[in-house]
């Protein structure tokens, strides 16, 4: 159901790819191309239908809207190590809900059975673009140790769509053999639950 529609892709390229340039063009311009995070004016997703499907979708599993942020990643950008997702400093976000734009097709997400409680994965302490405040602000992850090795990962997914992505596991974004820059918008909880109960609930709900 969160395959963006026709009409709302039309809409994002119109209102929500600009603000993207931006934020990718700051990021490469500090970190070389990658993949990373950047915050919006929440305003800028009014107007847009996905937004109420998204809040409508938190709604009936009982979660608390937090907000919506955007993923940016070059084309053809080289594999990075494995990383856990932050909710705050010193804690690790357990799900985000990711709704590609761009940059799926030749994409490759992988997991493994770990989190930040794994030797190998360390505090990464680093800035990002903030488009609400139109500068570069201190942020917090975890991002595994670039000579530590991970085998081969638990879970892989080629060309990843609209999903529920466990982020409070190791987890890695190929973007090797994408051809565009990859756009990700996401909705992330505000009160965070288990896994388990994420799930529990998607299929309460028949969505999985």
């Amino acid at each position: 159901m969160f395959w963006p529609t026709e009409e709302e892709s039309v809409w994002a390229t119109e209102h929500i790819i600009p603000h993207a340039t931006i934020a990718a063009n700051k990021l490469f311009e500090k970190y070389g191309p990658k993949f990373d995070k950047t915050d919006l004016d929440q305003s800028v997703f009014d107007g847009w239908s996905m937004t109420d499907k998204v809040k409508n979708h938190f709604n009936e599993l009982g979660l608390s809207f937090r907000r919506f942020s955007l993923f940016v990643g070059a084309a053809g950008a080289k594999s990075a190590v494995p990383h856990v997702d932050a909710h705050t400093i010193g804690a690790p976000m357990v799900a985000r809900l990711n709704i590609p734009l761009r940059g799926i097709e030749g994409a490759k997400l992988s997991w493994w059975d770990s989190s930040v409680d794994d030797p190998r994965m360390l505090e990464r302490h680093f800035e990002q673009w903030d488009a609400t405040q139109g500068k570069m602000r201190k942020a917090f992850s975890y991002l595994a140790d670039p000579h530590a090795d991970w085998g081969p990962a638990s879970f892989v997914v080629n060309n990843p769509g609209p999903c529920w992505n466990h982020v409070e596991l190791a987890h890695k974004l190929e973007l090797d053999f994408t051809t565009e820059t990859r756009i990700n918008i996401t909705a992330e909880i505000q009160d965070q639950i288990a896994w388990e109960e994420l799930v529990t609930r998607l299929r309460n709900c028949n969505y999985i």
